[in-house]
């Protein structure tokens, strides 16, 4: 009967420590998955976030200097001031308000 016990926990052993090994590699390699994946779309993201301000870098530097004023000519009325876009609350919600 010892002979016996000895050789279920011997069985037992030899099962466990491969198949501990192999879910440590399985969470070590899905921890870096995760990583993968986290990197990847923190990338995009930023990559998105650049090209909304670059466009809207674009659009206010394509801007004439008299629009920041209150009041301004546009090129195309000629003597007639009206209120600059300037001066209305921001459409986008993350814009505050311009200086």
């Amino acid at each position: 009967m010892k002979r016996f016990q000895s050789l279920i926990i011997i069985f037992y052993l030899a099962l466990s420590i491969p198949l501990a090994y192999f879910i440590l590699r399985t969470y070590h390699s899905l921890e870096q998955e995760e990583i993968a994946q986290l990197r990847y779309f923190g990338k995009t993201l930023f990559d998105e976030m650049e090209n909304e301000l670059a466009a809207l870098i674009r659009k206010e530097e394509s801007r004439p200097v008299d629009a920041y004023n209150y009041f301004y000519s546009p090129s195309h009325i000629s003597g007639k001031k009206i209120r600059s876009p300037l001066s209305f609350p921001p459409k986008l919600p993350y814009i505050t308000g311009y200086i």
